[in-house]
């Protein structure tokens, strides 16, 4: 625990120790009011699925990533990769640059109930319902699909940066640790990685950066460089 802290800060790691003592306890219950967000409600092939915004101090001990151990274990129960410190550690120094985010969301999973309140007025469509959802209050009800490194990464970062920069969430109701483990190899298997050419590609149609890059902006002037 002490060298984990060193490598993705105090906060995230009190956040993964909390679950590995609390969790499935008497004690899972984080105490006061339970986390409701604005949300836009989806339903595709029976599944309901809710996106919306949060902080990554609303949801970080809400959420739970099922990691198999080196050993191996039962998919249908852990499935998930360990975290890689340096890769918390980088989306944290990525995120203190100014315009910096993350616009995809995070794949999140429950298999509760979650409380849904439609909106009153006439946000609604053929595909979607706005309204307000409410999560439980417990440790680790949600499982984390796709995305523990940005969660932990913003989480890890500096106070500025877990104040302005919500992270976007996709949870996905009632799916079960089958269905999750199916996702999470679905979306590592099928994604695919960037040719290099096709990066140098862009960097050669960016041409001569104009206007020129704002010396007080990190990224800009890296992009500038390469």
């Amino acid at each position: 625990i002490i060298t984990l802290s060193k490598k993705i800060g105090n906060s995230s790691m009190a956040s993964i120790f909390r679950q590995e003592i609390f969790r499935g306890t008497y004690h899972e219950n984080i105490p006061g009011l339970s986390k409701s967000f604005f949300a836009t409600k989806v339903k595709i092939d029976g599944r309901e699925m809710y996106h919306f915004f949060a902080k990554s101090g609303e949801i970080v001990d809400l959420s739970h990533v099922p990691r198999r151990m080196p050993t191996g274990g039962d998919i249908s129960h852990a499935y998930q990769r360990l975290i890689k410190p340096a890769k918390v550690s980088q989306i944290g120094s990525h995120l203190s640059e100014r315009g910096s985010f993350f616009p995809n969301s995070i794949i999140l999973a429950t298999e509760e109930k979650l409380k849904w309140h439609k909106d009153g007025g006439n946000l609604t469509d053929a595909n979607s319902e706005h309204g307000r959802i409410t999560i439980p209050n417990k440790y680790g009800c949600l499982f984390v699909i796709d995305g523990q490194h940005r969660l932990f990464g913003t989480e890890g970062s500096t106070a500025e940066v877990r104040k302005g920069k919500p992270l976007s969430i996709c949870l996905i109701e009632g799916l079960e640790k089958t269905d999750q483990a199916q996702m999470f190899t679905s979306i590592n298997q099928t994604q695919s990685k960037v040719d290099p050419d096709l990066l140098w590609d862009l960097y050669g149609e960016l041409g001569s950066v104009s206007p020129p890059p704002d010396p007080d902006v990190r990224r800009e002037v890296n992009m500038a460089i390469q």
